[in-house]
């Protein structure tokens, strides 16, 4: 039908071609807006294309001047009195009807739908996840490694450093955090001052400011070429806002040395895409600068000329060291890895920890001049250094069991018994996780005594956490929080949801495939199979949130488990010593 159509609009376009004393090229022109398409033009008048759409018949009826009523009715373009597509289908629907009357029968119909309900129930809602968390658990490998992998324990001590930083701002708002002789975070007095309430706000909002300024600057390295001038700049300006902002927080309150941490992360990033003598040479400039800068930002506070030039020594020794070190060793660390974030992440990790170590012996070796003070070697050794350590291992632990466990799940068809089993291990897990985290915060803090001569009075920070776990001790409690964030990752992700779908089978996907299979024997529908269907979403996503937030529910509405957990971890450590 719609051939003869096309023909027959063909043979129009000719005839009123050769009427009007056009040329294919002339037509082509004024309809196409190409004369060199008259081949176009020549195709639709011996019938040669396999289709011809209305636009295009309306496109070369205004040359032509054709009507829409002059052309076959297959090519005319719609109007304003046509009916709708929707309506135009229905017309001939209901015209087919008309001319072969035929019956709907309901058996049909309801074939039909027992054939979707029993395509979408044939996998479980269980399987269908353990397929999405399998490519979940490959994303979580290439940014943090393989279980107990080296690039696995890099990470977690960048991560590590993270958790000061974590502490560092609750101590702003709750208070001195003093371990002996160290004050990790510190408040000036500023009895009396005007709106002194103000200042840890304003630390923190520094802060964050001025790390995103610092992540802005080197987010593009290694992602395209950039000159070297503009990486002098780029670094340049991280050293100088890092430095800056360090020094006006040591003013407010925090010290220096523990707020550096948040810039070195970003920088040791960018260095990693760096050759090794290049990110050497940026890596040492860049922590002097941040190192003298944040020293004479934060002087203003000094007493005596002596505690300035101090200052002003330990950021050229401090900043000089980890950033030579640090930049070697990133740069070094990256060339072992092929994906640009994921190295980065670990070059940043590993090369902190390097960088840390040799400015620690360097700040040894310099503890009996003037240039270093006491105070300052053990602030570094705690920040950088014990705590960081501590959370790291701890991390490495966790993340390497979950992991693991989370591979064996997927890989294996877990019975319900064995989820009832695996959620047993991973709160026998969370708990021995936080009283390990109690005792090697611990033992850290007795290592850098014993190591450093700084008294760090462990036992007292100790006992007053654990008599005041949600006060005094939260610095403590959320460290040992913060230790197991993997194994809880591992139950909301892994085992939450795998609980949730078996509930779901149980209830509702099980009693659904039977009334299925009765209504396929009755050749009927049962609407109840289809409510069912629906409902086994909205039951698995409200199961797996009930479950993934029990554990957070549960330390909420018992928060005297935690003073449990720390005096398990205290008492094991008098054992020990």
């Amino acid at each position: 039908m719609a051939s003869k159509d096309y023909q027959a609009f063909g043979d129009l376009v000719r005839q009123r071609r050769h009427a009007l004393g056009m040329s294919q090229e002339a037509l082509a022109a004024a309809a196409l807006g190409n004369a060199d398409r008259k081949s176009f033009v020549s195709a639709i008048e011996n019938n040669r294309l396999a289709k011809v759409t209305p636009a295009t018949a309306r496109k070369l009826s205004g040359p032509l001047g054709l009507t829409r009523a002059d052309l076959p009715a297959a090519l005319r373009w719609p109007s304003a009195s046509d009916p709708s597509p929707m309506e135009a289908r229905l017309l001939a629907l209901e015209a087919a009807n008309l001319a072969a009357p035929q019956a709907i029968e309901e058996q049909a119909v309801a074939r039909f739908l027992n054939r979707q309900l029993g395509d979408v129930l044939q996998r479980s809602i269980s399987e269908i996840y353990a397929e999405r968390l399998s490519a979940g658990l490959n994303v979580l490998q290439t940014w943090l490694g393989r279980p107990f992998s080296l690039q696995s324990l890099l990470v977690c001590y960048a991560l590590g450093l993270l958790y000061v930083i974590l502490a560092g701002a609750v101590s702003s708002f709750q208070g001195d955090i003093s371990l002996g002789e160290v004050s990790p975070f510190r408040t000036h007095a500023w009895a009396g001052a005007t709106g002194v309430f103000l200042f840890p706000y304003l630390g923190f909002l520094l802060l964050v400011l001025a790390l995103g300024l610092c992540w802005y600057l080197v987010r593009r390295f290694g992602l395209e070429p950039i000159s070297e001038r503009h990486i002098a700049m780029r670094l340049g300006g991280v050293a100088v806002t890092a430095g800056v902002a360090c020094g006006v927080v040591d003013y407010l309150g925090t010290a220096s040395i523990s707020a550096a941490v948040l810039f070195t992360a970003p920088s040791c990033a960018a260095l990693s895409t760096l050759s090794p003598s290049r990110a050497a040479a940026y890596g040492a400039a860049g922590g002097i600068t941040l190192g003298v800068l944040a020293a004479v930002s934060s002087g203003l506070s000094d007493d005596t000329m002596i505690a300035f030039l101090t200052s002003m020594s330990e950021g050229i020794i401090v900043g000089g060291l980890v950033g030579l070190c640090a930049g070697l060793a990133s740069a070094l660390i990256a060339r072992q890895m092929n994906d640009l974030r994921p190295r980065q992440l670990a070059a940043a990790g590993g090369s902190i920890a390097i960088g840390a170590m040799v400015a620690l012996a360097g700040l040894v070796a310099a503890g009996d001049s003037a240039a270093v003070s006491g105070a300052t070697l053990g602030l570094f050794s705690v920040s950088w250094l014990a705590l960081p350590l501590a959370n790291a291992f701890l991390d490495f632990l966790s993340l390497g069991t979950s992991h693991a466990i989370g591979r064996r799940i997927v890989r294996l068809e877990v019975r319900p018994v064995a989820i009832v089993g695996f959620i047993t291990l991973d709160f026998l897990l969370a708990v021995a996780f936080m009283v390990f985290a109690v005792m090697i915060v611990g033992l850290a803090l007795t290592g850098v005594a014993l190591g450093f001569g700084v008294e760090t009075r462990s036992q007292d920070f100790l006992e007053r956490s654990w008599a005041d776990p949600w006060g005094e001790g939260l610095w403590l409690t959320l460290m040992a929080l913060t230790t197991i964030l993997w194994t809880w990752l591992h139950f909301a992700v892994v085992l939450a949801p795998l609980a949730a779908g078996a509930l779901v089978k149980a209830i509702i996907e099980r009693p659904a495939l039977d009334r299925l299979a009765r209504s396929r024997q009755d050749s009927g529908f049962d609407v109840t199979v289809g409510v069912l269907v629906l409902l086994r979403y909205i039951v698995f996503c409200v199961s797996w949130g009930a479950l993934a937030l029990s554990p957070i529910l549960l330390l909420a509405t018992y928060p005297e488990t935690m003073r449990l957990i720390i005096g398990s971890g205290v008492r094991t450590i008098w054992l020990l010593t």
